[in-house]
């Protein structure tokens, strides 16, 4: 069974076993951001994304020029939009998204990972995502850390709030390269 991207981003588990099943490691997630991307736009919200809020260059941990090639060109067979595969290449895969409430009041920040890790997923037949088809399809990568329920419960949060009925902005920055703490390098002011 393949889960593909679910039309409704409040469908909790159909959103997580989808990106389950697509894993992407640190600075490759073009996919994953592509997807957050979209499903934000299509709620309303304002985006900002790839090198417009994220330099990956020299950072600590970015893959070599073919691995970052290689991911946008599964990005593309994946279907994801030439355009964004574009402005997510590279190790550019951060998102922010802003969305401002129908009342003034504070900006408040909700941070969420797109990462996963550098481990091969069981194959048993008693662990649920390959019993159930959605067991990672990337060899030797799987989201071993959560990061695919932290997207799939912000893409529902961000539904939730679409309505504009709360006080102030909220912002959403949904961050690459969190494992070994490589993507989120302070500004430099």
């Amino acid at each position: 069974m393949t889960y593909p991207w679910p039309s409704d981003v409040t469908d909790v588990v159909a959103v997580r076993r989808d990106l389950h099943a697509h894993p992407e490691l640190g600075f490759t997630e073009i996919r994953t951001a592509a997807r957050v991307e979209m499903a934000l736009r299509a709620l309303g919200w304002t985006i900002r994304s790839g090198r417009d809020v994220f330099d990956a260059t020299g950072l600590p941990g970015l893959p070599a020029l073919p691995v970052l090639e290689s991911a946008a060109d599964r990005a593309l067979a994946d279907g994801v939009p030439a355009e964004l595969v574009t402005r997510l290449a590279g190790g550019h895969t951060a998102v922010i998204a802003d969305l401002v409430g129908s009342r003034p009041g504070p900006r408040v920040a909700l941070r969420f990972d797109l990462d996963a890790l550098p481990i091969t997923e069981t194959d048993s037949a008693d662990h649920r995502p390959w019993r159930h088809g959605f067991a990672s399809c990337h060899a030797g990568v799987m989201h071993a850390c959560g990061h695919d329920g932290h997207v799939a419960i912000g893409l529902a949060l961000a539904a939730a709030l679409s309505t504009h009925d709360f006080p102030g902005s909220v912002r959403m920055p949904f961050q690459p390269a969190e494992e070994g703490v490589r993507g989120a390098t302070p500004p430099q002011r």
